[in-house]
């Protein structure tokens, strides 16, 4: 599949969330209505691997804080992306702290069957981590969290 190269305005998602509704009939292109994984490259720069996902307003693409501060980009500005189809394995590499936190308490396989999304979402908090302290308290409450949905 080609890539498209769209041009859309960031809209506020509330709560500091951004995104872009794509002017596309993604059931068209790509078969499927909701949760396409794709590859988006944001104004020739910027790599990111989310989902076409509709949320009531029409498919969109979400535009994370670190992705605007990077380009400079606005609530309110146009934004060029380039989106191609993600057909590949969708896999999280943890980091070695985390794997065995999560050994330690017999959670490794209930985490390994979240969802690539919130394992995703789970690294990307720990590793944003600035100071050490910050880090081991996150992995903490991410074993915490688990542990009460087992």
């Amino acid at each position: 599949m080609k890539k498209l190269a769209i041009r859309g305005t960031i809209c506020s998602a509330g709560g500091g969330g951004a995104y872009v509704l794509l002017p596309i009939d993604p059931e068209k292109i790509f078969g499927k209505k909701n949760m396409i994984p794709v590859n988006i490259l944001f104004e020739n720069q910027i790599a990111y691997q989310g989902r076409i996902a509709n949320m009531g307003q029409g498919p969109m693409i979400p535009v994370l804080k670190s992705i605007r501060a990077a380009l400079n980009k606005n609530i309110g500005e146009e934004i060029a992306m380039e989106i191609a189809l993600d057909t590949s394995e969708r896999k999280v590499t943890l980091p070695q702290d985390l794997i065995i936190a999560l050994k330690d308490n017999g959670l490794l396989t209930p985490f390994e069957k979240l969802s690539y999304t919130h394992q995703k979402e789970h690294v990307r908090w720990i590793e944003d981590a600035k100071k050490d302290e910050t880090r081991k308290t996150r992995i903490a409450k991410t074993i915490q969290n688990l542990l009460s949905k087992s």
